[in-house]
């Protein structure tokens, strides 16, 4: 059994807040949530599916050389993982017990990753107070990789703060680590999974067309250092390998859902990468093989 300690009440627009756990001797601390209704009309995707839905979009963003923060799916279908501490606790609306699958991310410590930064106390919630010099680098940097969470559809992320941290002694401007991208594909609000405005189920057709589009297409990733496959990023997600927490291991994607989902999510996924193909174009980011 795997115990979880709710620390917190919830945050965020969803179901989950602060936590901790033993993984082996070490106690760690993290952060989980989950969904548990279905807005969706006539799709394959299901809601308890959604943490994966949403490790997928953070397995690709590492592929196409975004950093971000260790998560993991935690898987409870047999039953082993319980909540305790949740009662009580203000915002804990919902007993998060009994749940398939629940996302769950490792804090990163402030101490270790930003040494030198102010924070302030409000509440619940930590300002972070970025100094002129650190702002400016965060700017150059979300300019920089502004066009890799659009393709994402994740540019949201720019706007809120409180879903990064920001290394100011990495690089020449800086490195920034994403702790909360949430998921390109699909819209977690207040527990409801939704479909994001402008996007929409695609059939066969469609996704053979967009993968045309896509063919010998290659992308000059955010480090910098490789090209990735533009086409080969969608025709990958079968064999996407997501971080599973209990036990600990990587499990390709096709053994966690159905077809008809890796289908859907493909076609998702795609209409997002030949959307922003123009912006990527003109950024002298692809080439043609």
């Amino acid at each position: 059994m795997l115990e979880i300690n709710v620390l917190s009440p919830r945050k965020g627009s969803n179901p989950g807040g602060s936590c901790s756990f033993r993984a082996g001797n070490r106690l760690v601390s993290g952060y989980f949530k989950y969904c548990h209704t279905n807005k969706i009309r006539k799709s394959a995707l299901r809601v308890e599916h959604q943490p994966i839905y949403e490790q997928v979009t953070l397995q690709l963003a590492r592929d196409i050389g975004l950093k971000t923060i260790d998560s993991y799916v935690l898987s409870n279908l047999d039953r082993s993982v319980k909540f305790k501490g949740w009662k009580g606790r203000e915002k804990q609306d919902t007993d998060p017990n009994n749940r398939d699958f629940y996302f769950l991310s490792v804090y990163i410590p402030k101490s270790v990753v930003i040494a030198e930064k102010e924070y302030r106390k409000a509440g619940e919630t930590t300002v972070i107070l970025d100094s002129r010099d650190d702002m400016t680098k965060i700017a150059r940097v979300f300019q920089r990789e502004d066009v890799y969470l659009r393709t994402l559809l994740v540019s949201d992320v720019v706007g809120k703060r409180q879903n990064y941290v920001f290394n100011p002694h990495r690089g020449v401007d800086g490195e920034i680590v994403y702790l909360d991208l949430g998921c390109s594909f699909v819209k977690a609000v207040g527990g409801d999974m939704l479909l994001p405005r402008g996007l929409k189920k695609c059939g066969s057709r469609e996704v053979r067309r967009m993968k045309k589009k896509l063919r010998g297409v290659q992308l000059i990733s955010a480090k910098n250092d490789n090209f990735v496959d533009l086409e080969s990023l969608s025709e990958q997600i079968p064999d996407l390998k997501i971080p599973m927490l209990n036990p600990r291991r990587n499990v390709p994607l096709q053994d966690l859902l159905t077809s008809s989902e890796m289908e859907e999510v493909e076609g998702y996924v795609l209409q997002g990468i030949v959307e922003n193909l123009p912006r990527l174009k003109k950024r002298d980011l692809i080439c043609k093989l």
